[in-house]
């Protein structure tokens, strides 16, 4: 009997369909931290916020599964001191903690996926031009990806 292997893409799907569903999120972008894109008075950007960004990070594969690390930054525009220095990263915070719930709370069969946790996550501000803020988490998420020939894109 073939064991359901899920590859890197599945797991990005994955994250990208948690953002996509959560009401408050406005984008969702998979990719190296210099595709960040954060507006200024001279450019206007693509993005929408609040923006989750996905930053991927080594992986380890094992007998059983592939453990994806992942950097996950989550951000806002702040309006004001006491918004970049509370509320942003409160809201910020609320979003993380809903991503990280949609992993945890659900089964294996629901979800072929699990975030290892505790997760750390390390808030930032970045006040020049736009002050954006939020928190950037280290994930780890394990894939069942069991080794077999018959699973693997190996011809």
């Amino acid at each position: 009997m073939a064991v359901y292997s899920s590859t890197y893409r599945n797991v990005v799907e994955s994250l990208r369909q948690v953002c996509n569903d959560h009401p408050a999120i406005k984008t969702f972008r998979c990719g190296p931290a210099s595709m960040i894109e954060i507006p200024t008075e001279d450019q206007q950007v693509s993005a929408k916020y609040p923006y989750v960004m996905l930053i991927p990070q080594p992986a380890t594969i094992s007998q059983g599964s592939t453990t994806y690390d992942f950097d996950l930054v989550v951000m806002d525009l702040a309006k004001d001191k006491l918004d970049l220095e509370e509320r942003t990263h409160s809201n910020t915070m609320e979003i993380l903690r809903d991503i990280l719930a949609k992993y945890k709370m659900t089964t294996w069969k629901e979800f072929r996926f699990n975030i290892t946790l505790p997760a750390v996550a390390t808030p930032f501000f970045e006040g020049y031009k736009n002050s954006t803020c939020g928190w950037t988490v280290q994930l780890q998420i394990e894939a069942l990806a069991p080794l077999d020939h018959c699973n693997n894109p190996v011809s």
